[in-house]
């Protein structure tokens, strides 16, 4: 498996990113978070609201050994992933670089 469509969420909110997954197979599921929760940051199986039964189901299932290593890789993604400031940033640095005096 192999993470997809990773987009930072750059607001006050404990969700910091949305990403998908797409398996060998090339069957890609959409709908991942990263969270942070109270201590640190881990990731969210999409899920849905059950208004009968007043609580979250996650509508996806991986095993904890494929559940491990694909968090971690989340979350050192999350980390190198460079944020909008510093995306403008470096994007501005480049063409500064690339001035031809």
């Amino acid at each position: 498996m192999k993470i997809t469509h990773f987009n930072r969420y750059e607001c006050d909110s404990k969700t910091k990113a949305f990403f998908s997954i797409e398996t060998h197979e090339g069957i890609v599921i959409k709908g991942f978070k990263l969270v942070l929760g109270v201590k640190w940051l881990f990731m969210s199986s999409p899920s849905h609201f059950s208004q009968k039964e007043q609580k979250w189901f996650d509508d996806v299932y991986i095993p904890k050994e494929l559940n491990e290593p694909l968090e971690q890789e989340v979350i050192f993604l999350y980390n190198v992933y460079p944020t909008i400031e510093e995306k403008e940033t470096s994007e501005s640095q480049k063409e500064e670089l690339d001035l031809p005096f």
